[in-house]
């Protein structure tokens, strides 16, 4: 499945980031604001028709496509949850 995300845009100071790898806020100095998410939504517009979204599940993949990140990578969190103490975070599923 093709992402419309083009980039990561700091909310305060605008400077562009690459959304291939996480970020959380803005890595300059003086900033450390949100970055927001950018989209190609022309592309979205011309690829995506009403027709094939009605048909895809009512959850939260229904818009993968516009999803925040190009990679999605789920976590789980295993250990303390099942009273082992410690906690352990273990990648169970790339997309």
């Amino acid at each position: 499945m093709k992402s419309f995300l083009t980039h990561l845009e700091c909310t305060y100071c605008r400077a562009a980031y690459s959304a291939d790898a996480p970020h959380r806020t803005c890595p300059l100095p003086d900033c450390g604001k949100a970055l927001y998410p950018r989209y190609d939504l022309q592309g979205a517009a011309d690829a995506l028709r009403r027709e094939d979204l009605a048909r895809r599940p009512a959850n939260m993949w229904c818009y993968f496509d516009m999803g925040g990140q190009k990679r999605v990578h789920i976590h789980a969190l295993v250990g303390a949850a099942a009273g082992r103490g410690s906690l352990h975070e273990r990648r169970i599923w790339d997309v």
